[in-house]
């Protein structure tokens, strides 16, 4: 590779390239978790103006939702303003978290950000099948493309089923005697089972004029072929995510002779999070079963402050729900202090043609929905591993359905839950 970058410098550049911050998240629905990702993001930050880089890259899910609150502004303009007046300029994109769910055009809170001079939001827009790739203007504050120190860099955004299409329109119109960074918010079929997203061969289709394709959407890092990079997200936006094993973010030095990419990756400031399981043998009575977990807690080690999930599994011969949940956390309250503490009774789930049924009559008319309402999810296949959540979105919406909330304020329920 040996493409310009600015022979008159005599240094590396150095950029950071993060994704998927989702700044305002609340994994359990009271707040008290929320600050972990506007700390994992300020810690990116401290990382980058300690390294003195020339640039820092955000592809996309700088939010968690479109509609934001005043403090996940806040939040957002505070780690952006330390960079800021530290000389680093931050670009942009949007990611389907940062957009309005309902799909309907409107500008983002990155617009608005953009438009105040704390990041450059790039855009690519179309007009019918071609593709506007304007430079920056720092007085409207809009751009598909931005130079720094000899690099050009684009954004497209979240481009979602159209991304491999319109990187085929996007491609005649980059310049390839040049080094190439693009942007964009795209999953990548095959990395992970939850996550689709564009197929290898559809990125690929810009490969020889794009030096780094940077990544974001899937929240667990992955590198193919030196020039895909996707660094994953900073902190664990679902509590399952802290069985992945790397997410973080990427230094990355480019030598501007040869173009040499040296990418970096760093573990990014999580907090602590352990995902337990008990597997139950075959008690006849819930408090044999109570016991035996309670005994089981006694061996773990688990700092304070974390989060906690614990996972039941096995079959036993007695409703499964009469299982005291709330004296279990409590105890693990009381053992190891945690932030917050988040049981998943799935006993008698996971063997084949054994039925709850017998039990219904104990059960509550919302439990038997909810079970029926999983059933369905398990039988359609479309949501491996993510049964329970899609349950619990599914009888969340219904309940906003009947106090006849918006439809505004239901979508971004909804869209609150698609990775």
């Amino acid at each position: 590779m040996d493409k310009k970058i600015d022979r008159c410098r005599c240094s590396k550049v150095h950029f950071v390239h993060c994704a998927d911050i989702h700044i305002g998240t609340d994994r359990f629905g009271e707040g008290v978790t929320e600050r972990d990702f506007t700390d994992s993001f300020n810690h990116v930050v401290e990382f980058a103006i300690q390294q003195k880089v020339d640039f820092f890259l955000i592809a996309g899910d700088l939010f968690n939702k479109s509609r934001i609150t005043p403090l996940h502004l806040s939040d957002a303009e505070e780690g952006l303003g330390i960079l800021k007046r530290h000389g680093i300029p931050v670009i942009a994109i949007e990611g389907n978290h940062d957009n309005s769910p309902s799909y309907i055009e409107r500008e983002s809170w990155l617009s608005y950000l953009s438009t105040k001079q704390y990041l450059k939001l790039l855009k690519i827009r179309f007009n019918g099948q071609i593709p506007i790739l304007k430079p920056w203007d720092d007085v409207d504050s809009i751009g598909a493309y931005v130079d720094i120190n000899g690099i050009r860099i684009y954004g497209a955004g979240y481009l979602g089923a159209t991304t491999g299409r319109r990187l085929e329109l996007i491609k005649p119109y980059i310049e390839k005697d040049r080094f190439n960074i693009f942007i964009l918010h795209s999953g990548l079929t095959g990395v992970l089972p939850e996550f689709g997203g564009a197929t290898k061969e559809e990125i690929e289709v810009v490969k020889d004029v794009i030096d780094y394709m940077a990544l974001g959407h899937i929240h667990q890092r992955y590198v193919l072929e030196n020039w895909i990079f996707n660094p994953g997200s900073l902190e664990n936006w679902r509590i399952e995510e802290a069985g992945y094993k790397e997410k973080g973010f990427f230094h990355v030095v480019i030598d501007p002779i040869t173009g040499r990419i040296e990418p970096h990756f760093y573990q990014s400031k999580r907090r602590e999070t352990h995902l337990k399981t008990i597997l139950l043998p075959n008690f006849n009575a819930p408090k044999q079963a109570t016991e035996y977990i309670l005994n089981e807690i006694e061996s773990w080690e688990i700092g304070k402050s974390s989060i906690i999930q614990l996972t039941l599994i096995g079959y036993v011969q007695f409703s499964p729900f009469v299982i005291e949940i709330e004296e279990i956390k409590d105890i693990l309250y009381k053992r190891f202090s945690p932030i917050m503490v988040n049981v998943v009774n799935k006993l008698n789930e996971s063997l084949p043609g054994v039925s709850s049924s017998r039990d219904k009559g104990s059960i509550s008319r919302e439990q038997i929905e909810k079970e029926e309402i999983k059933r369905i999810i398990q039988e359609r296949g479309k949501f491996p591993g993510f049964e329970e959540q899609i349950t619990e979105i599914v009888l969340r919406v219904k309940k906003m359905a009947l106090a006849k909330e918006d439809n505004e304020t239901i979508l971004d329920v909804i869209h609150s839950f698609v990775p």
